[in-house]
């Protein structure tokens, strides 16, 4: 992954990176690049918690992110977002169902939710 718009030893560090990162991912941010807001990284706004004191993010030109979770003692651990939810409605809608807990937990209930009304229509049984 290169990004030339980023301080050259995050540059040099994320080019050692494989190529496709990401929302899965946890990688260990090494303590020599410093804080990331240092390079151009900002403060995240609504993420979802993931034992995190703190997210710093980096938009990409392909509508992604680079997100860093600052951990408590210091530690950074790095994935990226496929889609940055802070580009739009269809983006942010995107990032929530497919990319985060959140959204999979939202899309598990919904799919139950129907299989309950489906199952109701051939039983001709209501839900309670």
């Amino acid at each position: 992954m290169h990004i030339t718009s980023l301080h050259r030893a995050w540059d040099r560090w994320l080019a050692t990176l494989k190529p496709d990162i990401g929302p899965e991912d946890r990688i260990p941010v090494p303590a020599y690049l410093g804080h990331p807001e240092r390079v151009g990284f900002v403060r995240a706004g609504l993420t979802e918690y993931d034992g995190q004191v703190a997210d710093w993010v980096f938009q990409l030109p392909d509508n992604s992110r680079l997100h860093v979770h600052e951990m408590p003692g210091g530690r950074f651990l790095l994935h990226r977002d496929r889609k940055d939810p802070t580009r739009g409605p269809a983006e942010a809608v995107e990032h929530l169902l497919t990319e985060s807990k959140t959204g999979k937990g939202l899309l598990v209930l919904g799919a139950l939710g129907l299989g309950l009304v489906v199952l109701g229509a051939i039983t001709g049984k209501r839900a309670a």
